[in-house]
């Protein structure tokens, strides 16, 4: 639905504006509409802008993936705890308890039903840090790949906004 009505304003734009060409330039690329209008140090500036936005979005996904390669070997380290195909909740869990064992009391003292629901299996899910200090730097490395992947998503908002201030740039010109 939304690429309808968004295909509904290009051609709109098409047939609005002389310069709907150069519209649609700096539309799929940010400053190449400028670029063919002869404002090229606008167009530098764009241009740049989008390898920035880029640059940081690529980076924030690298950082991303270096946190959780990092946190996992950290918790199979310093928890004795086999990180394969481990579900993010349990990440979480395993970053606010010292073991299993101590989470599992947790939950049986604070859910009255279904607490079996609640809890880990030790055969198959047991962790236990070999120091609280530990198990909060693994909490860190964890939030550090959220912030790292939150970074990346924000980017992406940003190429769509230097599209849009590129697009109403060539407007204006």
């Amino acid at each position: 639905k939304n690429i309808r009505y968004i295909s509904l304003l290009l051609i709109l734009i098409q047939f609005s504006y002389s310069s709907s060409t150069d519209i649609l330039r700096s539309l799929a690329i940010p400053g190449w509409g400028e670029a063919k209008m002869n404002h090229h140090s606008r167009a530098k500036f764009f241009f740049a802008t989008e390898i920035l936005i880029l640059s940081t979005h690529f980076f924030g996904k690298s950082f991303n993936k270096s946190y959780i390669d990092q946190y996992t070997g950290f918790a199979e380290l310093h928890a004795g705890v086999d990180m394969d195909g481990r579900d993010y909740e349990f990440i979480v869990d395993m970053s606010n308890y010292d073991s299993m064992t101590e989470y599992n009391t947790y939950m049986a003292q604070h859910h009255y039903e279904n607490v079996e629901n609640y809890q880990y299996d030790s055969d198959t899910e047991d962790w236990n840090w070999d120091s609280s200090g530990n198990r909060l730097e693994f909490d860190d490395l964890r939030r550090n790949s959220l912030v790292a992947e939150m970074v990346a998503d924000f980017a992406l908002a940003g190429l769509i906004i230097n599209r849009v201030i590129s697009v109403i740039d060539v407007v204006y010109l």
